[in-house]
């Protein structure tokens, strides 16, 4: 049977419809999804949500994909299921929050698997960062969907994990897996596309034989790529190829000022290539621009890019790709086998740090401190023309280019391939956990330093603290209508049932003090299973304070 792997999910995760500006990051997540539930051959899919309104929508969502409902919710706070399934997928960089929950439970119990997107933006920095001093070990892992966004990942966690040991004098701390799987792509339906192209043609307006050279994505200069360069390489390769170019433009823009800007600066800047704007969000429009493409030109220069779908979707619709040199994206296009990659420059390792100083202090939020970086990034305009140009005038090459572009994103980027790839990684992080020598028994008082036990942390506020020897009688609302009164209102219902006994152990508990009159809190206590005795005290405890027991020290 194939490795499982329970998956933490909440709506707002993995439902992209709707928004007005669809995030990266919800469309992985949503694609993910989809290909788990269609391709990992599991008997149950499993999540670990903090609702039971985001499992149901889960469970909803299995139903719709595969016509069976077989779900399992996990509770947030439950930690035997996951043993049991092995893996919790988080699918973000965030594993240390739950690297130290699961510590109350036990390290060895399951694996953790998270997931690099971004990896530019402090929230994602900070994750990175806290990893560390976090209680992750050897059968966990932060998935990276980049060669070079691993490398940018190791960075950092290299440079905390050297600042504790200068810092601490300890050891060099444990981190977690650092292994690389892209995103993936439904290479079957975007190659099946190709069979819409004159529908698709006509609803660009493409005359017969005019180059449509597609660049599609969110339309945004700041954390995404800035369209200039993209303008100018468009115009001088318009100029200068024998053939009739056509830009399109396919994305949404966060505001109508923006739309404004890309649309005044495509039609100034490359009015030769008789440029359009196009809604993403349109009906059916992203799916007819990769119908109607003969190029896909795409020129990132932005550090929140860390793989890039768009050159392989491109590549599954046996589009050429014209593309930076940029992170992600040589790993995906092939330099004169599926497309070209143009040069990029940047500065200086060293010569940015009053930019991080600036987001640091808040003069910068995180959009203006990407857009400003990427103000120092250049990418060669005149290479990205000579390869639009070269493409153009040569059918027989865009062609051959985009065949070998179309067989490469089958073999190495379509779903099926990316979701065993990811239950192999599970697999195999259960191996080295199966096989890992148990550590050192673990402190209850310091599972969590920052997130410690109320009552131990500040045992010395109130006079005593609970024993077994205590006295525990009826208090003056122990009458069952007095006690009734009292439990219902408003000011005592807040609480979360959660955190006490049952109604029935509640009640077990109150008939033996009524009987004995008075006994010892450990002798109730033991008419209850050890597990739950705990929980039990706390409770009888509660009563006390609302009067229905009274408590005393023990003499």
């Amino acid at each position: 049977m194939p490795a499982n792997a329970a998956l933490y999910y909440t709506r707002v995760d993995f439902d992209n419809r709707g928004a007005d500006q669809p995030k990266g990051r919800l469309s992985a997540n949503e694609g993910f999804l989809e290909a788990f539930l269609a391709h990992a051959g599991v008997e149950e899919f499993a999540c670990l949500a903090p609702s039971r309104a985001d499992a149901q929508h889960f469970a909803d969502r299995v139903l719709k994909a595969i016509g069976k409902s077989r779900t399992a919710w996990i509770g947030p706070t439950a930690h035997e299921p996951l043993g049991k399934i092995g893996t919790l997928f988080y699918m973000s960089p965030g594993l240390a929050p739950w690297a130290w929950r699961r510590r109350r439970y036990h390290p060895r119990a399951y694996s953790l698997v998270g997931i690099t997107y971004t990896i530019s933006s402090p929230v994602v920095l900070d994750a990175l960062a806290a990893m560390p001093a976090a209680p992750l070990e050897p059968w966990d892992a932060l998935v990276c969907i980049s060669e070079d966004g691993m490398k940018a990942a190791q960075t950092v966690l290299s440079a905390q994990a050297d600042y504790l040991r200068e810092r601490l004098g300890a050891t060099r701390p444990s981190l977690p897996q650092l292994p690389v799987i892209p995103f993936g792509v439904d290479a079957q339906a975007l190659a099946a596309l190709r069979l819409r192209r004159q529908r698709a043609r006509a609803r660009f307006d493409l005359a017969e034989g005019e180059i449509a050279v597609l660049a599609l994505g969110r339309l945004t200069p700041f954390d995404k790529a800035n369209p200039l360069p993209l303008f100018l390489a468009v115009e001088e390769a318009a100029k200068k190829t024998s053939k009739p170019l056509r830009l399109i433009l396919v994305g949404r823009a966060p505001d109508a000022k923006t739309h404004q800007a890309f649309a005044q600066a495509a039609a100034t800047i490359a009015p030769s290539a008789r440029p359009g704007l196009f809604d993403g969000q349109a009906e059916g429009m992203i799916e007819e621009a990769w119908a109607a493409a003969d190029i896909f030109l795409s020129l990132p220069d932005n550090h929140q890019e860390t793989l890039g779908l768009t050159p392989i979707e491109a590549m599954a619709a046996g589009i050429p790709v014209v593309g930076a040199d940029w992170d992600g994206y040589r790993m995906s296009v092939r330099p004169g086998i599926d497309g070209f990659l143009v040069p990029v420059r940047a500065a200086m390792p060293g010569s940015g740090g009053d930019l991080a100083v600036r987001l640091e202090a808040g003069i910068d939020n995180v959009f203006q401190s990407l857009g400003q970086a990427s103000q120092f990034v250049a990418v060669d305009v005149a290479a990205a023309a000579e390869a639009l140009v070269r493409l153009a005038d040569d059918a027989e090459l865009r062609a051959r280019l985009g065949q070998a572009g179309q067989a490469r994103a089958k073999a190495e980027f379509d779903w099926p391939r990316i979701v065993a790839a990811h239950q192999k990684l599970w697999e195999a992080l259960a191996e080295i956990r199966r096989a890992a020598t148990p550590g050192p028994a673990i402190d209850p008082a310091n599972v969590h330093p920052a997130r410690p036990d109320p009552f131990r942390m500040f045992a010395s506020y109130p006079t005593e603290t609970l024993a077994p020897a205590m006295r525990i009688a009826p208090g003056p609302a122990f009458a069952p209508e007095r006690r009734r009164l009292i439990l219902e209102s408003p000011l005592a219902t807040f609480i979360d049932p959660a955190l006490l006994p049952t109604p029935e152990e509640t009640a077990r508990a109150l008939a033996a003090i009524a009987q004995a009159g008075a006994t010892s809190l450990g002798d109730v206590a033991a008419l209850f299973e050890p597990s739950r005795r705990a929980l039990l005290a706390r409770g009888l405890l509660r009563l006390a304070k609302f009067g229905v027991l009274r408590i005393e020290s023990a003499l």
